[in-house]
């Protein structure tokens, strides 16, 4: 069933505020407060400004050209080409609100992070902030791209704001189902112990704020095996000259008497 005729979704994603949303604010950002919202809010208003001129300078010059802006998306959608500008528009917005050392990499990965783990406190700026770029785009399309796009979003293409609607729901749809992004961690090897031996280990990927993918080594499991994990489980981190090192000594059982 599709999110834009339920109207539950419509609570989550445009009205629910942070003690509806069960308490995820206690999971933002330590640095950020509600004074920074007034600051955050004109960089967010400047970067939705920002696309609507860029989004009707194409229109004006495709016209010029006597080209319509429908002629480059005849084998990809209006649809999806609206979605893409917003995401791009999103990630080249210079602040992020986890604060400047969050692992995800822009606003963009941000709204992913609360679509798909919980709403967090500044979730009404991202939700102002997509609604400008959607509404920006999709009221500035050439009147051949409206009936394009009024057409595969089922709508009546005078009805503009159920077509802004529509969309908005396809950029939530989108955030629920992209992989999130995350920055790597500033180490890449480290070592635990299960029982008594040691394992060294290499991640592989990063697949969430505190998760890894990882590949471990020991002498038990020497050609290694991969496994997802937690920063939890590390005891200390190691260089990779000495993973090298373990790996030359066969996956020693216990590495700090056989480095000593």
């Amino acid at each position: 069933m599709e999110k834009d005729n339920c109207p539950e979704s419509i609570m989550l994603y445009e009205e629910e505020d942070s003690q509806a949303a069960g308490g995820v604010a206690s999971k933002l950002v330590s640095e950020l407060t509600l004074d920074d919202i007034p600051h955050i809010m004109d960089i967010f208003d400047e970067e939705v400004r920002k696309s609507a001129q860029d989004n009707q300078g194409r229109n004006e010059n495709a016209a010029e050209k006597g080209q319509s802006p429908i002629a480059k998306t005849t084998s990809y959608s209006i649809k999806n080409r609206i979605l893409d500008d917003t995401v791009n528009a999103l990630r080249d917005i210079p602040v992020k609100l986890r604060g400047e050392d969050s692992p995800l990499a822009d606003p963009w990965e941000e709204i992913k992070d609360q679509v798909q783990n919980g709403l967090s406190l500044f979730w009404p700026v991202y939700v102002d902030t997509m609604k400008g770029i959607i509404d920006g785009n999709v009221k500035s399309l050439a009147e051949e791209s409206r009936q394009a796009l009024a057409v595969e979003l089922k709508v009546n293409p005078e009805d503009i704001e159920r077509l802004c609607t529509k969309m908005r729901f396809r950029l939530i749809d989108r955030a629920r189902k992209e992989r999130i992004r995350y920055a790597p961690f500033d180490f890449q090897y480290f070592r635990y112990s299960v029982e008594d031996f040691d394992i060294y280990a290499q991640i592989l990927e990063r697949t969430g704020l505190y998760q890894f993918r990882i590949a471990g080594y020991s002498v038990a499991v020497p050609d290694g095996e991969e496994g997802e994990m937690s920063t939890a489980i590390i005891e200390d981190t190691m260089s990779k000259e000495e993973f090298d090192k373990a790996r030359q000594m066969n996956w020693p059982e216990n590495w700090e008497q056989a480095k000593a």
